[in-house]
Order: structure tokens, then C-alpha cells, then sequence
């Protein structure tokens, strides 16, 4: 579900002269893994689709594929985060600095989340961490509902997880936003904006998502 009471109105207006600066944050569906170990982040097409806009912006994409929110919350200020594949990423806390100035962050997590047994509650706790660290920082969020595998167990867990984070969202004036990343990337027989795994998006998936989320930002960055 898109929230749109959640669509908190804010135009960030940066230094004259300086392009907005955006931050992708999450776990693989941020950072674009699809078949055969290819990387299509959604920050791609979302960087060209807002020049293409008249809003040209740096956007930053940074994460760990395999990792969840539990964990990220838990290592805000690590260095170097390793998954099981070797991949490396920092701290949330310490990309902010190393990333700074950040205009906007957008963050996607709660998959493996679900995976690991963890309840919508305790997801949206850690989820919560993050964005609080960005307030702290006075830097604005959008929350996007991950998507998950379309049947099964987890199914009714991504619901209720997509539910309580809009709830959530609605409570914090500096998340500028609640979006349903499956609402932007719809499911459908045969659809072609996921992979045969039925979790992640597609190459083709990952593009659309960027492309959907342009006018979503549009009000909170504001004209250049």
C-alpha cells in the first residue's frame, strides 16, 4: 500500500550550486541482484529518470545482499559488514558521514528478516533504528516495503510486515513517505519484473521501481 497520508510534504533545497544527493540503502533488492549474478540497483534508472525530470541528483546505492534490518540495526557503526559471499558494506551511521551531504535516503529491508523467523514487530524496531539515525542527522526518509515470495509462509509475514510499517511510518514526520515496493512492481502470472526465484526483481523489475518512484520524490526535493 502507498500511504499517501504518510506523503508528508518538504522541499530540501541544497547550496546553490550543489546537485541532491540521495542514498539507497538496503539488502539485495536494493542493490539489483538478478539471474546469473547480474546487478541492476533501482538507484540507476531512479538517478537517469529524475535528470530525464529536470531534477538532477547524485544518488548513492549502498548495501549488503543476504542481509537484514536485525543486522544492520546492530552494526550502524561498523566499518566493514561481510556477508557470506565476502561482499563488504559499512554502517548505516557511517555511510551518513562518509556520504555526507545526503539530501534524502531511501530504505528497503525486512526480507530476510522474515526468512530468519523474525515477527513484523522486531522488523519494524530495527527498521526504525536506521531511519531514526537519519533524523538525527535531519536528513529525510522514505520507507519501502520489501517484497517477498508471492505464495507460502511467508506470505501473510510480508503483509503484515508492509502493514505495520506504514503504520509506523505515519508516526515520524521526518519519513516523507510509505511505499509499497510491490505496488510499483506489480506481481502477475508470468511477469517479467521478477526473477524465476520469485523474490527478486528482474533487471526489467529494478528499472521500473526506479522509474515509479520519480514523482514520489519530485514534492520533497523540489525544482532545481
Amino acid at each position: 500500500m502507498i500511504s499517501q497520508s504518510a506523503r508528508k510534504n518538504i522541499v530540501s533545497v541544497p547550496p546553490q550550486g550543489r546537485r541532491r544527493r540521495i542514498l539507497c540503502f538496503g539488502d539485495s533488492l536494493t542493490l539489483g541482484t538478478c539471474e546469473n549474478d547480474q546487478y541492476e540497483p533501482y538507484g540507476k534508472t531512479l538517478s537517469e529518470s529524475l535528470a530525464k525530470s529536470g531534477l538532477p541528483c547524485e544518488v548513492v546505492v549502498r548495501g549488503l545482499g543476504g542481509c537484514s534490518a536485525r543486522e544492520m540495526a546492530a552494526k550502524v557503526h561498523s566499518t566493514e559488514i561481510r556477508n557470506v559471499r565476502g561482499h563488504v558494506c559499512s554502517g548505516l551511521w557511517v555511510i551518513l558521514q562518509s556520504e555526507a551531504p545526503l539530501d534524502l535516503v531511501l530504505i528497503m529491508l525486512g526480507t530476510n528478516d522474515l526468512g530468519m523467523g523474525d515477527s513484523p514487530k522486531t522488523i519494524v524496531s530495527n527498521v526504525a533504528r536506521l531511519h531514526d539515525l537519519c533524523h538525527m542527522r535531519g536528513i529525510p526518509t522514505i520507507l519501502l516495503a520489501p517484497s517477498s515470495l508471492a505464495s507460502g509462509p511467508l506470505r501473510a509475514g510480508r503483509e503484515q510486515l508492509a502493514d505495520v510499517l506504514s503504520s509506523w511510518a505515519q508516526s515520524r514526520p521526518l519519513v516523507k513517505a510509505f511505499i509499497d515496493s510491490e505496488e510499483l512492481v506489480p506481481r502477475g502470472t508470468g511477469s517479467a519484473l521478477y526473477d524465476p526465484d520469485g523474490l527478486h526483481f528482474s533487471a526489467m523489475g529494478s528499472r521500473t521501481l526506479g522509474q515509479s518512484l520519480t514523482p514520489w520524490l519530485w514534492p520533497f526535493l523540489g525544482a532545481c
